[in-house]
């Protein structure tokens, strides 16, 4: 798998060491899947 934007993620120590910077910026984006009978699954928001 490639990533389109590769940059723009990080390891938790990373994150831990410059959570403090002013142009850091996180986004929570949980998101709980659910199997599917037929295969596949069903994506439901984590909010």
């Amino acid at each position: 798998m490639s990533w389109a934007n590769w940059r723009y993620l990080v390891e938790t120590d990373w994150l831990a060491a410059h959570l403090d910077g002013p142009a850091v910026r996180g986004l929570k984006c949980t998101t709980i899947l659910h199997p599917l009978p037929e295969g596949g699954s069903r994506a439901e928001s984590g909010r």
